[in-house]
């Protein structure tokens, strides 16, 4: 009987491990994957080298997301966070599937579709704030998994604006690359009067 429990403890958290980080990536590119020739974010700006972050088009595109973006460490170039976007300005013409209210709008759907993916996600924010004639609606929502998370926010405002965001983030790499830029900062000797 002792070896019996045993065997179920072990099994259970070889379960366990197994599911750990089951957050990999998204739109084909994966979280801690090394991309050398990644862009530098920034273009002109001479500060650029503080950021890296890369606009791709993945090979299957979600029909609610309309940007698409990786940031990655500036020294070791590990990818730490993946996300898609999009941003409409619906005052001409407000479309119904483009509601954060509407559980059978883009949001509602794209929350369905990564629930079936992972687990339930937690509604970690909603927010309305009435200003006539005005009406702003904000919710986000997360799934955990160890150091890595997925969030989904949506923000609409009546007949106005409207953005969807998907992140999927490596907390653990995130901290790593802020401490890279903080490096390149200390090291970095600008020719600026300050």
């Amino acid at each position: 009987m002792k070896q019996l429990l045993i065997l179920l403890l072990i099994s259970l958290g070889l379960i366990g491990s197994a599911n750990a980080n089951s957050i990999k990536g998204a739109f084909g590119y994966e979280l801690g994957q090394v991309v050398k020739d990644a862009k530098i974010y920034g273009g002109n700006d001479p500060f650029s080298w503080f950021k890296s972050e890369t606009d791709f088009k993945p090979k299957k595109p979600l029909p609610m997301i309309q940007n698409y973006q990786f940031s990655n460490s500036v020294i070791s170039k590990r990818i730490f966070q993946i996300r898609g976007s999009s941003y409409l300005d619906l005052s001409e013409k407000p479309l119904p599937y483009f509601n954060c209210h509407s559980r059978l709008g883009n949001f509602g759907k794209l929350l369905k579709m990564l629930e079936a993916k992972y687990e339930d996600f937690v509604s970690i924010e909603v927010k309305e704030d009435k200003i006539e004639p005005l009406v702003h609606y904000y919710e986000r929502y997360e799934f955990k998994d160890g150091n890595r998370k997925i969030s989904l926010s949506c923000s609409d405002i009546k007949n106005g604006d409207y953005s969807l965001g998907l992140y999927y983030t490596d907390l653990k790499l995130r901290k790593k690359a802020d401490e890279e830029e903080d490096q390149m900062i200390r090291n970095s000797t600008p020719d600026y009067d300050i």
